[in-house]
């Protein structure tokens, strides 16, 4: 009942995913339905090794017409450019691809 309601009343539709291009068309997808003529908007999709790159997911944001943020492309106090996981593993070395943030993209 929820989402029906918030759907209905929303003046945009949001949503937060990390996920290859395919998912995420797959998403945003269902979330025009659920929305119909009404704005949407990522609000935050970057996840480097899960395929969610800037690469992968702009240009189909793009294509669709849906607006997205990100924050987190500075390397912060909130840690964003190491990968989910090293919070409950040790993780010693910087890796190659930073997950969620990168100063080089600027």
């Amino acid at each position: 009942r929820f989402r029906s309601v918030a759907a209905e009343n929303s003046d945009i539709g949001t949503f937060h995913l990390y996920a290859n291009a395919k998912a995420t068309e797959k998403e945003l997808l269902r979330m025009k339905a659920a929305y119909p003529g009404r704005p949407l908007l990522i609000t935050e999709y970057l996840g480097r090794q899960l395929g969610s790159t800037f690469e992968a997911i702009l240009a189909l944001l793009k294509r669709h017409d849906v607006g997205a943020i990100n924050w987190g492309l500075v390397q912060g106090r909130t840690q964003t450019h190491w990968p989910w996981w090293t919070w409950f593993r040790a993780w010693q070395t910087l890796c190659k691809r930073w997950f969620d943030e990168h100063p080089s993209v600027w």
